[in-house]
């Protein structure tokens, strides 16, 4: 009955995308300009050391000889000593003994963060002058998030499972979100006071599909990013991608 309802009010929420993308759909997809921005600073920067935060064993580049590739993740699976040319099992807010890092990245993980300032100490710490960051982070205050942070992680995986039961989602979320300083507003100054400097920010509005579910959230949701990204409230983005430099 459930998996019925839900199928239905997705099919006419793609059927509406299919028929108003511009209202429905980011005009810009967050992904493809993680890749382009992270390509541009290989090709430019010809970084040697670079650090993956939050990849586990799904990395977002390949292994090359023009670079050292490191993971570090609290979580520690069978092939991540494979997929990188080193692992370190650790939270981003402990402190390590890695330095020398030219170029960090991560896709999605500082929402799961307790403490973005301490983990963002710690970037600052293992990075080397003059190295570049480029994070894709969700926002907080997103229906979404706010919807997320009321239900609480238990509910969520629950909730995942029948209500967007795409594979990639049920396989790449669940995890406890925080969503600590994870807003436009509260990040730029957070890397500022840490010491980062040409903070940059690409945000974007659009996360409809997470009320796919059920067609009248659908639509309530994507009025209000509308009028969100009309307005230019940036406090009520979905998700950001930042890019910041260490002097």
């Amino acid at each position: 009955m459930l998996r019925c309802f839900v199928s239905t009010n997705r099919r006419a929420a793609r059927k509406l995308e299919e028929k108003f993308p511009r209202f429905f759909l980011e005009s810009r997809n967050f992904g493809d300009d993680f890749r382009a921005t992270v390509r541009k600073t290989l090709l430019e920067k010809r970084p040697k050391v670079i650090l993956e935060v939050g990849g586990v064993d799904r990395p977002a580049l390949p292994k090359s000889p023009d670079y050292m590739y490191i993971g570090l993740d609290i979580d520690e699976r069978e092939n991540c000593s494979v997929v990188y040319d080193k692992f370190i099992h650790s939270s981003i807010e402990e402190k390590t003994d890695l330095e020398g890092v030219n170029l960090a990245i991560s896709k999605a993980v500082f929402e799961h963060v307790p403490n973005n300032a301490r983990a963002f100490q710690t970037l600052y710490d293992v990075m080397g002058s003059a190295s570049v960051m480029h994070h894709y982070i969700p926002s907080g205050f997103h229906p979404y998030s706010i919807a997320l942070k009321i239900v609480g992680n238990k509910p969520q995986k629950w909730l995942i499972r029948n209500l967007r039961p795409r594979q990639d989602a049920i396989d790449t979320t669940g995890y406890p979100a925080f969503f600590s300083q994870c807003d436009p507003i509260s990040m730029r100054k957070l890397l500022e006071r840490t010491g980062f400097r040409d903070v940059e920010l690409i945000i974007y509005y659009k996360a409809t599909d997470y009320f796919a579910f059920f067609l009248p959230a659908y639509l309530l949701v994507a009025t209000f990013e509308n009028l969100a990204s009309k307005m230019g409230w940036k406090i009520f983005a979905s998700r950001m991608l930042v890019t910041a430099t260490k002097p």
